[in-house]
């Protein structure tokens, strides 16, 4: 097991306005993004570890919504939205392809870790990615994006 070094929650983020409720599962994501069969379109997988703060203990069956845009950069595709749970282990796999940039915007991806049993918290976050010309320091990578050891610590006290 991964020893705990995490004394903060993860900082939260607005939620930007193309969040939907309810959204079917969709594994992977983004099937119907024209571009989805490009060579020219970047596929991606990672795996999300959704835990407390305080005791680094998993949450499981943590219901997460993501969203983001399409290989266009267009988030008028419903198919690149999903809700999830975490598994017994508070983790979640997730296929999708590399969003893009939009209108001075880095390449991001929303993640929205609702409330449970355990945290009566909810977190969003806006996941960015290193290396990303567009992203200002002030904006977290998304670990997830290329680590297997990415980690949303949710503020359960």
């Amino acid at each position: 097991p991964t020893k705990c070094t995490y004394t903060e929650p993860t900082p939260c983020a607005e939620m930007g306005p193309f969040w939907r409720p309810s959204q079917p599962k969709r594994a992977p994501m983004c099937l119907t993004d024209p571009n989805y069969n490009s060579s020219t379109v970047m596929k991606m997988k990672f795996t999300l570890l959704v835990q407390e703060d305080h005791n680094c203990a998993p949450i499981a069956n943590a219901p997460v919504d993501l969203w983001h845009a399409n290989s266009l950069g267009q988030y008028m595709n419903n198919d690149c939205r999903s809700s999830e749970v975490t598994d017994d282990k508070g983790m979640l796999t997730v296929e999708t392809v590399y969003p893009m940039n939009y209108t001075g915007r880095p390449h991001h991806i929303h993640i929205f870790v609702h409330n449970t049993s355990m945290c009566h918290d909810r977190l969003v976050i806006q996941g960015y990615f290193k290396g990303d010309e567009l992203r200002s320091p002030q904006r977290e990578e998304c670990k997830a994006c290329h680590s297997d050891d990415a980690r949303l610590t949710m503020d359960c006290d």
